[in-house]
């Protein structure tokens, strides 16, 4: 009794609202100025990249419904603002002087995508740790790329154009001394699976950048996820393109796996039952999750068990698109081989 007086003053207390991370929604360019004619001509630049990065589709701003959208572009604009370019360490003069952040209203873009038939990709997403060689026309061997460097830094940003986090190792003496550029080179997954545990990364991904007799770079790209493997190969002139292209190829994949149809205002209503949960802070724990999770829009309480609680969860989609999400995230795990039953869909909370 004294458990379920608990419970239902934390209950009472907690607020039910789901969250957003607000750089989803957001845009940066470099600009030469603050004029507000050279802002204007960059909002249809930065909804395009929003709304490839939320939907995951490297197509959507051919859709006819959303031309139209980029074309009022100012519409959907919510605020912005300017940050001055220092100058790099090397005394390098910035190519630009200004970076203009755009901040697009969450909402609409939802509306957008729904009435365009399109997915929408939460906020929960795979982080993704890269194990990439680089070797150009001049080097004998390639080279691991660490946490700083040009490739770094250029997949860091194609990975912020498309809302993938990604890292990279440290490389210190433990990881110097197991790994080399030619077991990088061959794929060897399970000692890179095994390097990559310490980062807690989602996905890993491979990558060997190559510069060939005619000056040419040549990429190839492998991403493990969830006991799956993907490949891609790429031809370019300069090795940003071969970075823009690997992260695209990643992101497109994952995308088809998380975004899902945002179906409101018509909710979708599924019951949940989760074992496992003993104490109030067990109770706060799944509540807490829950909430976190981008298909889910309202969490109540149905029943509670001695071990166990049963939830109704109003989602913006599907049972399939809120599973996937928790697939990601596994702070509950599924109940067993029947995991779906009754059209109720049975989870333990993981100890």
């Amino acid at each position: 009794m004294k458990r379920l007086v608990a419970i239902a003053a934390l209950m009472w207390f907690t607020a039910v609202q789901a969250t957003t991370v607000s750089h989803l929604y957001q845009a940066g360019m470099g600009v030469n100025s603050t004029r507000a004619v050279e802002r204007q001509k960059m909002i249809r630049q930065g909804l395009s990249e929003v709304l490839i990065k939320i939907s995951g589709n490297p197509s959507v701003n051919s859709l006819p419904m959303v031309v139209n959208a980029l074309d009022e572009s100012q519409n959907f604009l919510a605020g912005y603002s300017y940050q001055h370019v220092s100058e790099a360490a090397n005394d390098a003069q910035p190519s630009t002087p200004y970076r203009l952040t755009l901040t697009f209203s969450q909402p609409k873009i939802k509306q957008l995508l729904r009435a365009a038939k399109q997915g929408i990709w939460g906020k929960e997403r795979p982080l993704v740790m890269a194990w990439v060689t680089v070797q150009d026309a001049k080097q004998k061997q390639a080279e691991i790329v660490g946490q700083d460097s040009v490739i770094t830094t250029g997949l860091k940003e194609a990975g912020s154009r498309r809302g993938l986090p990604i890292i990279f190792p440290m490389l210190d003496l433990t990881e110097s001394a197991s790994v080399a550029p030619d077991d990088i080179n061959a794929n060897h997954l399970p000692l890179l699976e095994n390097l990559s545990g310490r980062y807690q990364a989602d996905a890993i991904l491979i990558g060997q950048l190559k510069q060939n007799v005619n000056g040419e770079w040549e990429g190839s790209w492998t991403l493990s996820f969830q006991g799956e493997q993907m490949s891609w190969q790429h031809v370019a002139t300069e090795p940003r393109m071969l970075l823009d292209r690997g992260v695209d190829d990643v992101a497109n994949s994952l995308a088809t796996r998380f975004a899902y149809l945002d179906k409101a205002p018509t909710q979708q209503h599924t019951i949940l039952r989760v074992a496992n949960v003993n104490s109030v802070n067990d109770f706060a724990r799944v509540l807490s999750y829950l909430q976190s999770l981008s298909p889910v829009k309202q969490v109540s309480i149905v029943k509670i068990e001695p071990d166990a609680i049963i939830y109704q969860l109003n989602l913006v989609s599907d049972a399939n698109a809120f599973m996937r999400s928790v697939s990601l995230k596994p702070q509950i795990l599924p109940d067993g081989p029947g995991m779906q039953r009754s059209n109720e869909l049975h989870y333990r909370l993981v100890s």
